[in-house]
């Protein structure tokens, strides 16, 4: 009789204690999973066009997943913020600038990415 309630306690501790595991090692893999997709840069190009019927005019098919963390087509929204403004783009961003310092370009004087349109006399 003692073995018997032994036996099953020590089941149901086994049940309780591998159920919570399981749901750290799900929560984990979530977050992971989460942190991979943050990385997507669709919503900061100029190309996303915010429909679901058409995510991307120059890549529809590859819009908002993970195959277009890499998009070589990548133009930021800052860049055609800026020229609708009246600020002149020196160069295009690619996407290895983006990664190397940071998502948008600084707005400081001291890089080349943007300068200001020259004012008349």
């Amino acid at each position: 009789m003692l073995l018997s309630k032994l036996f099953f306690g020590l089941c149901a501790w086994t049940i309780l204690i591998s159920g919570f595991c399981s749901i750290l090692i799900s929560m984990k893999k979530g977050i992971k999973h989460v942190k991979k997709l943050h990385q997507v840069p669709c919503s900061g190009c100029a190309y996303f066009t915010n429909d679901h019927r058409l995510k991307c005019t120059v890549n529809p098919i590859m819009a908002c997943t993970e195959d277009a963390i890499g998009c070589r087509d990548f133009e930021s929204n800052q860049i055609v913020t800026d020229t609708l403004r009246g600020l002149t783009i020196s160069h295009t961003l690619s996407m290895h600038q983006n990664q190397t310092s940071g998502f948008f370009p600084s707005r400081d004087n001291s890089t080349n990415c943007v300068n200001k349109k020259p004012q008349r006399p």
